[in-house]
């Protein structure tokens, strides 16, 4: 191999650590830990971590939402108060929303 070709290879391998390590500031690893596991172990080891930790701030909402006419709920009541009005038995379901 020649000398151009093996700095290149490095500075591919640095480049992608980087990326890595910047990209990993939003989720739970942090970036220092994604960066050892970069420069000690391979950057593809530093992609599966990267990629099996969860992310820093999620926010999870439950809310209820009536099958007929969509309409969302903060608890769980037994019958849309609107379908109810209009003569019509709805089915309430939860649904669970994540946000990052």
């Amino acid at each position: 191999m020649t000398v151009p070709l093996i700095l290149l290879i490095i500075l591919l391998y640095l480049t992608f650590s980087v990326f890595l390590t910047i990209r990993s500031s939003l989720k739970k690893i942090g970036r220092v830990k994604t960066f050892m596991l970069c420069i000690f172990g391979t950057p593809v080891a530093g992609l599966i971590a990267y990629k099996l930790s969860t992310p820093v701030n999620v926010l999870n909402i439950r809310r209820y939402r009536c099958t007929s006419c969509n309409l969302e709920f903060t608890e769980l009541i037994q019958d849309c108060p609107y379908c109810k009005m209009e003569g019509r038995h709805s089915q309430i379901r939860q649904v669970d929303i994540t946000c990052i």
